[in-house]
């Protein structure tokens, strides 16, 4: 199925994707694909999951997100874990991960969500405005120009393996 115009060929295709040919469409994939030659925005004030994490026919609620709870659940202890064992052996001051790790907590609480009523649709996942971006095989960001990261509070960085930097 498709909603289009002409204007700016913006598109939303959906199912099996063709592009139109006299003699019959040439395939270009299966799913869905939102387009446009302008500008793109993707706005959603009560809060965005961008996931990969398959959902086989659509059996759960739509911001339904145990796995990626779990694993920002996990990074969130790491960090307090190491927050105490360096206080505990003096290797910082009191306080100076802690606040981090309070920080880990409190967006993870916001993410997750609590309590909530299914059978009055009303769902406990993001009940803060957070923009959630969760992928089982992994997450690719590639620009030839620069990127940029910044944070008013705290930048947090967990690996369950190896963190590398490669700068030149």
């Amino acid at each position: 199925a498709t909603l289009m115009t002409d204007h700016q060929h913006t598109a939303l295709n959906t199912g099996f994707l063709t592009h139109p040919r006299p003699d019959g469409g040439a395939p270009r994939g299966e799913g869905f694909e939102l387009r446009t030659d302008a500008h793109g925005v993707v706005r959603a004030g009560g809060g965005l999951l961008l996931t990969t994490q398959l959902r086989a026919r659509a059996v759960a609620h739509h911001t339904d997100l145990p796995e990626c709870a779990e694993q920002l659940s996990i990074a969130q202890q790491h960090h307090a874990t190491f927050s105490h064992l360096a206080r505990d052996h003096l290797a910082q001051e009191s306080g100076d991960q802690d606040d981090v790790a309070q920080a880990l907590s409190d967006q993870h609480a916001a993410i997750r969500g609590t309590g909530g009523n299914p059978s009055a649709n009303q769902f406990p996942e993001l009940s803060e405005p957070y923009l959630v971006l969760h992928s089982p095989a992994g997450i690719a960001s590639s620009t030839p120009q620069s990127t940029h990261l910044t944070s008013g509070e705290h930048l947090a960085l967990t690996s369950g393996g190896h963190t590398s930097l490669a700068i030149g």
